[in-house]
C-alpha cells in the first residue's frame, strides 16, 4: 500500500485483509519509507520497520484435563473434560477422536457436541474409539469450535491404556474396539 507523506507528529492507517485464515500464523508487516532527517540539505535516509504478529489471536484456549482412559468390552472409552483455559468464548465446541498410528478415528456423525464454552468454563465428555495398545501411545482428541467468527481445530492428547500383554505385538484393534 503507499500511503501519502506523513508529517511528524501524525499516523496514517492502513487496513490489511489477510483472508479467512483457519490456522494461526506469523505474519510480518513492514513499512518502508524516506525519513528527511535534514530538510535544509534536501537529505534523507531510506528506513523499514518491521514487526511480527500471530494472526488471528485466539482468546480462546481449549484443554482436556482429568482424562480417565479405560478399556471396556467394547473400545476404549475416554471420559475427559474439555476447557477453556483463555479469555474468550468458544462457540460450536466439537469433540472427536482424531487419527493416528493405532487409534481408530471417529467416525463421521459420531462427534461430541459440547456447545460454547465461556471463559474458565469447562464441560465433561466421554468418547469411544478402538486401540491397538501395542502400537499407540496417545489418543488425539480433535477439538473443533469456532471463535470470532473463525473455525479453528486443534488436536490434543490424552495417553492411552498400556498393552496388557508384551507377548501380543500384532495387536488388534478388535481386542479393545
Amino acid at each position: 500500500f503507499v500511503v501519502e507523506d506523513v508529517a511528524p507528529g501524525e499516523e496514517r492507517r492502513v487496513i490489511v485483509d489477510l483472508g479467512p485464515l483457519d490456522r494461526r500464523s506469523d505474519v510480518t508487516v513492514t513499512a518502508a519509507f524516506r525519513a528527511d532527517t535534514d530538510r535544509f540539505d534536501d537529505r534523507g535516509a531510506d528506513r523499514s520497520a518491521r514487526s511480527t504478529v500471530t494472526y488471528p489471536v485466539r482468546e480462546a484456549d481449549p484443554i482436556v484435563t482429568d482424562a480417565t482412559v479405560r478399556e471396556t468390552a467394547d473400545g476404549v472409552v475416554v471420559d475427559a473434560n474439555l476447557g477453556n483455559a483463555g479469555g474468550g468464548e468458544m462457540t460450536g465446541a466439537v469433540v472427536s477422536v482424531g487419527d493416528a498410528p493405532g487409534v481408530e478415528p471417529t467416525p463421521t456423525g459420531s462427534e461430541y457436541f459440547v456447545g460454547s464454552l465461556g471463559a474458565s468454563d469447562f464441560v465433561g465428555f466421554e468418547l469411544e474409539t478402538a486401540v491397538n495398545a501395542s502400537v499407540a501411545d496417545e489418543i488425539p482428541i480433535r477439538v473443533t469450535y469456532t471463535e470470532r467468527g473463525v473455525r479453528y481445530t486443534e488436536t490434543l492428547t490424552v495417553a492411552a491404556p498400556e498393552s496388557d500383554d508384551e507377548s501380543d505385538a500384532g495387536g488388534t484393534l478388535s481386542r479393545i474396539g
